[in-house]
C-alpha cells in the first residue's frame, strides 16, 4: 500500500484528496498507537478491531464456566473449530478460551479488509485481560470463501463448524458492527455451505440467527430457543468422533 503521511489533515480532506487520485474504490488505513482504523470512500464510519462483546462474555466463562455459544456448540478443550463467518472475531476468542491451549480454532473471513483488520487485531491487541489476550493469540485467520473452504477440507477433519452469518433482521447492534457492514463482504450462506459443513464436522454444525430467520428449519438445523434473546442457535448433530 501507499503510505501517506498525515500532516494534520483530516479524514474528510484525505479521503477527497485521494479519490481524486485513486478513484472510487478506495481504502484508507489510519495508523495510530492505539489501533488501525479502515475508512473507505463510501462510508464516512471506519471500521476497526476491538474485543466488542468479547471481554465480558470472557471474564464470565471464567468466572462461572458457561457461554450461550459454547454450551450449544458443546465446546471441549482440545476441539478443532472452524468459525466460518468471522467477523470481529468474538466468537473466535471465546471458543479459543473454551478449546484451550490443545485445541485449535481457524476464523474464516471472505473480506480482505475484515480479514486484515481482525488478524491484526487479533495478534496485537492489548488489554490487561490475560487469559483472553492469550486465546486471542491462537486464532489462525484464512481470507477466503467458507463455502469454497470446506469443499476443499477432507470429511471429518475439524470438530465443529460454526456460523455467524449476518442477519436478515436488523438488530440494534453493539458498538463497531455498522462499522464491520460497511465493509463486509457480501457472502451468501447457503444450504451448500450447510451440507459441506456436516461432511467436515465430526462433532456438530452450529447456526447463529436472529430468532425470526427461517434458516434454521430450511437448513435442517434443531432450533435452541431463548425465550430472553433474539438470537438463538441451531445445531446439526454428526457424532461421527473417533473414540
Amino acid at each position: 500500500m501507499d503510505y501517506i503521511p498525515r500532516e494534520g489533515q483530516s479524514i474528510r480532506n484525505l479521503l477527497t484528496k485521494l479519490r481524486d487520485q485513486h478513484g472510487s474504490d478506495l481504502r484508507l488505513f489510519i495508523v495510530g498507537d492505539k489501533r488501525i482504523e479502515l475508512y473507505s470512500n463510501e462510508n464516512r464510519e471506519p471500521f476497526f478491531f476491538h474485543p466488542n462483546a468479547a471481554m465480558f462474555r470472557a471474564k464470565h466463562f471464567v468466572r462461572y464456566g458457561t457461554d450461550p455459544l459454547l454450551t450449544a456448540a458443546g465446546i471441549k478443550p482440545g476441539d478443532s473449530i472452524v468459525d466460518a463467518t468471522l467477523g470481529l472475531g468474538a466468537d473466535a476468542q471465546l471458543l479459543s478460551m473454551a478449546t484451550g491451549k490443545n485445541g485449535i480454532v481457524k476464523g474464516l473471513e471472505a473480506s480482505v479488509d475484515i480479514a486484515r483488520i481482525t488478524g491484526m487485531g487479533l495478534s496485537a491487541y492489548q488489554h490487561g485481560f490475560s487469559p483472553l489476550i492469550e486465546a486471542m493469540r491462537r486464532v489462525e485467520v484464512e481470507i477466503c470463501h467458507h463455502t469454497e473452504w470446506l469443499e476443499k477440507q477432507p470429511s471429518d477433519a475439524y470438530d465443529v463448524i460454526y456460523f455467524d452469518p449476518m442477519f436478515d433482521e436488523k438488530l440494534t447492534q453493539s458498538y463497531g458492527i455498522s462499522g464491520l457492514r460497511n465493509f463486509s463482504f457480501d457472502e451468501v450462506f447457503t444450504k451448500k455451505a450447510v451440507e459441506e459443513a456436516v461432511r467436515v464436522a465430526r462433532k456438530r454444525v452450529v447456526l447463529k440467527d436472529h430468532f425470526r430467520s427461517n434458516r434454521f428449519e430450511s437448513y435442517g438445523f434443531t432450533r435452541m430457543r431463548r425465550k430472553s434473546s433474539t438470537i438463538h442457535y441451531g445445531l446439526i448433530e454428526t457424532d461421527r468422533r473417533q473414540v
